[in-house]
């Protein structure tokens, strides 16, 4: 994501930018304060219209992010249509789960790696489902987009390998089913080599630097360690803080929305799980699943459990129990969640 910002960015001088950064001594930062003083820099006229100089190359960089989000949005209705090609209201749905969350929106607009990482999350899911459910064709170059896309995601962020494992498992058991060897382990495998040359050298690249191939360790130094390995009872106590920054805690954890936005949308998660529990007891409501569900809904639940079980692996090393880290699930998520609500 960097690269590409940087490439974006490159005909613009950014010798100034340190002159921007001016630390705010007195910032709220990860508190909710009661003084409002959230700004972790101090904000000066060199950021006003016209921008230049770093302050144009930070909103050039923002725009990159802008699009890239607004392809994650069309993805998750290209997803959704795939597995519902007849119901329009519920690909609009599924899109507007994503579109209209307002931390989505928050940092669809901030210079952050993870625009590009939940882009190219929805569109491997998308690739995914379109294959498994038969609408698309099982040539080679299908199976190609996928290595080059996998391979993008995992330089995009450590969670890209995520998707490897999801494709690996994906199409070994889907080929193994119909007996189509070729899907199963040759093309497989072509997915998985393309996926490693495509991204493999920045992982040896880590391991020659910090002797740690994922690099994580170095960044949970920069971050800060936990003390202490949290507990279960510490874990659930931050469920709250993760609801809270997975629909909008602004700034750098220190500026929240109104405590009644937080309820509407919790409600309106909740109306999908009671939906998805009225499908389950009442046989007569399961014409309210997409056709093709029947045979992609394991790509979703799959996707959305790796991304849990990194979740949980990275905010047990670090204090990082951050909604936004959720989001290149999303494009799993969203479907799951038109269901329930239509339901």
């Amino acid at each position: 994501y960097y690269a590409v910002a940087a490439l974006f960015t490159s005909p613009v001088s950014t010798e100034d930018l340190l002159e921007l950064i001016t630390p705010n001594p007195h910032a709220a930062i990860g508190l909710i304060s009661p003084d409002g003083n959230a700004n972790v820099v101090v904000h000066s006229d060199r950021e006003a219209w016209p921008w230049q100089g770093a302050t144009l190359a930070i909103h050039l960089s923002r725009f990159l992010s802008i699009a890239l989000a607004t392809g994650t949005v069309l993805t998750v209705y290209l997803i959704s249509l795939t597995l519902w090609p007849d119901h329009g209201a519920f690909a609009l749905a599924a899109m507007a789960f994503v579109a209209f969350n307002p931390m989505f929106l928050y940092i669809s607009a901030s210079v952050n790696n993870d625009n590009l990482m939940t882009l190219l999350a929805a569109l491997v899911l998308w690739r995914l489902v379109a294959l498994v459910s038969g609408q698309i064709t099982t040539s080679v170059w299908q199976f190609v987009t996928l290595g080059l896309l996998i391979g993008l995601a995992t330089l995009a962020k450590f969670s890209g390998l995520g998707l490897m494992v999801l494709t690996g498992i994906t199409l070994l058991v889907w080929g193994g089913l119909q007996r189509n060897w070729r899907i199963a382990i040759g093309l497989n495998t072509l997915v998985a080599v393309l996926a490693i040359t495509v991204g493999g050298w920045w992982y040896w690249r880590n391991h020659l630097l910090y002797g740690d191939w994922t690099g994580t360790n170095n960044m949970v130094t920069i971050m800060g360690a936990r003390p202490v390995t949290p507990t279960f009872p510490q874990l659930v106590s931050e469920l709250s803080s993760l609801a809270r920054s997975f629909w909008g805690l602004f700034g750098y954890f220190s500026v929240p929305m109104p405590e009644p936005v937080y309820w509407l949308f919790n409600l309106i998660l909740a109306a999908a799980l009671i939906g998805w529990f009225l499908i389950a007891v009442q046989p007569h409501r399961s014409q309210l699943l997409p056709p093709r569900l029947a045979k992609t809904w394991p790509i979703l639940v799959g996707w959305a459990l790796i991304m849990v079980a990194g979740f949980i692996y990275w905010t047990l090393r670090t204090p990082a129990t951050q909604g936004r880290l959720l989001f290149p699930a999303l494009a799993a998520i969203a479907p799951l969640w038109a269901v329930g609500w239509l339901a």
